[in-house]
């Protein structure tokens, strides 16, 4: 009897080194399974790759001045927050002081880890001196952006760019940096609705001139407004 005992307890123990190792097995593969990608777009294109954990495991360089930044600041084993907080912090974002403009581009099906990324990153970004925002991104763009060799956030803002303005191709975008894709967007935005905005004048005025004297008077009473903005 104490020999089966014995016999059960070796067989027991056995089991339960095998269970412990491959628990410790799985639990190590899903550490080291991304559940989300962020990238990273100021002019220096960087992706992390966070863990379920919010961990970061990986980082890569989507260009060149991702590469350098890389090479000076690491943020891998990191949770996202400190490696975020890294990344700004770094000489490369830090010599662009004020005029650096950083898009958060975040990839993931997991939910909650999504808004645990989007608070901390509006956390880091309201802290920084740098302008910012986050958004969420689906895998189809993340793919296409880096088949055009792209960061995400880059790749979005330049799609918008060429949309509003047909002489600039997407290709042509690569090599600038968020803060002047976004003053070239806002900039032909801008001019779409002072377009828009004269256009509704003139299309108010020709409906007043209809009506006779008034409408006339009423029409060049319009265009003293405008050019009254226009000097504003």
């Amino acid at each position: 009897r104490k020999r089966r005992f014995s016999v059960v307890k070796r067989i027991a123990a056995a089991a339960a080194c095998v269970l412990a190792v491959a628990a410790g097995i799985v639990g190590f593969r899903a550490y080291l399974s991304p559940a989300a990608f962020v990238g990273l777009d100021v002019n220096p294109s960087v992706e992390l790759a966070v863990n379920g954990w919010g961990v970061v495991i990986d980082a890569q360089a989507q260009n060149q001045d991702g590469e350098e930044l890389l090479s000076d600041v690491t943020l891998q084993n990191k949770s996202y927050e400190d490696a975020l907080e890294a990344f700004l912090a770094s000489e490369e974002i830090a010599a662009l002081g004020n005029n650096a403009y950083i898009e958060v581009s975040v990839t993931t099906d997991d939910e909650i880890l999504a808004d645990l990324i989007q608070q901390s990153s509006n956390q880091c970004l309201s802290a920084s001196s740098c302008e910012g925002s986050c958004h969420r991104v689906d895998e189809e763009t993340r793919e296409s952006a880096h088949h055009a060799g792209m960061g995400v956030g880059k790749y979005a803002a330049a799609q918008l760019l060429a949309e509003l303005d047909p002489t600039i191709t997407v290709e042509d975008c690569e090599h600038m940096s968020m803060r002047e894709l976004r003053d070239r967007i806002e900039a032909h935005q801008g001019e779409g609705s002072e377009q828009q905005g004269e256009g509704q004048s003139q299309q108010t005025g020709r409906s007043q001139g209809q009506g006779g004297h008034a409408g006339d008077g009423g029409m060049h009473h319009g265009h003293g407004e405008t050019g009254h903005r226009n000097q504003g």
